[in-house]
């Protein structure tokens, strides 16, 4: 399944896994602005586009998958930093990954295998 890129109003980078049906169908202009935009968890993201093969090159990414409960956000603040990998989370609780070796580091922590390593 083909993913797109996205960006928000804070500049982090989000990456969308859907088909390209779904992209068509949800994907809308804005009057007065260039590009594409699509509504996602209530939030409206900007359309960027990367070259075929070439990883999302927009950092800081966010990630839904390692991302924590809105009440949980201080605490596992706290936890990354004294574990030696500090982390932000977003409002909604997606971690917020400055690098492709922060992500790293941050996954390891938290026993998660990188399978998109190329990212």
């Amino acid at each position: 399944m083909p993913n797109y890129v996205y960006k928000d109003e804070d500049g982090i980078h989000e990456i969308i896994f859907m088909t390209f049906d779904e992209m068509r169908t949800r994907q809308f202009k804005v009057e007065g602005q260039r590009g594409e935009f699509i509504e996602n968890d209530g939030r409206i993201l900007k359309r960027v586009y990367v070259p075929c093969g070439t990883p999302a090159t927009g950092w800081p990414l966010r990630s839904a998958a390692m991302g924590v409960g809105e009440d949980q956000i201080a605490e596992q603040t706290k936890y990354d930093r004294e574990m030696g990998v500090p982390t932000e989370y977003a409002k909604n609780g997606d971690a917020i990954y400055r690098d492709a070796n922060h992500r790293r580091k941050h996954m390891k922590l938290h026993g998660m295998i990188d399978r998109d390593s190329f990212i």
